[in-house]
């Protein structure tokens, strides 16, 4: 991939998503934004017929019956597909790369197309963890990711634990990782990978 800014380095690849997560987190977001707008479209048709039903009654109910459960249906399909598209557009990392000058390249998932972010390294705080945890029914889910600050952004940049990680070392010094935690990175099997920008 070139960067127009600096036609000619040379990048190493810290992390990649991967495209079997890529394809997960494609699936997540058409499944959030059906199920967003489906629960919108619940709350309008609350708004204006609950209440009209034989089964509720047969008679509109009154609106201030009406704007609660109907605006609170609409405000929560409204935040869910807002949520699920900031997360792949702005924060959801495909891929970490370092120029040879030592700067950061962050490339989002992305809705239609990936986003880059570049920072330099000593800008960043360092990086927080979320072990992604889960247990229900007995059954125990972890999913841990990485949570990046970035100066002037208030979402931070998630890089997913499940994903390859060519030169772990070189990621915890960056990122200011202890070592350790967690223990090991998936690395793919590969030798680290560079390329030539532009």
């Amino acid at each position: 991939m070139s960067d127009p800014t600096n036609p000619g380095s040379i990048m190493t690849t810290l992390f990649e998503a991967g495209w079997t997560r890529l394809a997960k987190v494609r699936a997540v977001l058409v499944i959030s934004l059906i199920s967003g707008a489906a629960l919108m479209f619940a709350g309008w048709e609350t708004l204006h017929h609950y209440g009209e039903h034989p089964s509720e009654g047969g008679v509109l109910a009154p609106l201030a019956t009406r704007l609660p459960l109907g605006g609170g249906m609409l405000a929560g399909g409204v935040l869910i597909c807002i949520g699920i598209l900031a997360y792949v557009q702005a924060c959801y990392v495909a891929r970490l790369e370092q120029t040879d000058g030592g700067d950061l390249v962050f490339t989002t998932a992305g809705i239609l197309r990936p986003s880059r972010v570049t920072l330099a390294a000593a800008s960043l705080a360092p990086v927080g963890y979320n072990d992604g945890e889960y247990s229900a029914g007995g059954l125990t889910v972890t999913a841990g990711w990485y949570h990046v600050r970035v100066p002037g952004r208030r979402m931070p940049l998630i890089v997913d634990e499940q994903g390859i990680f060519p030169e772990p070392e070189r990621f915890r010094a960056v990122l200011s990782v202890p070592h350790g935690h967690p223990g090991t990175f998936p690395t793919g099997g590969g030798a680290p990978r560079r390329r030539r920008r532009g």
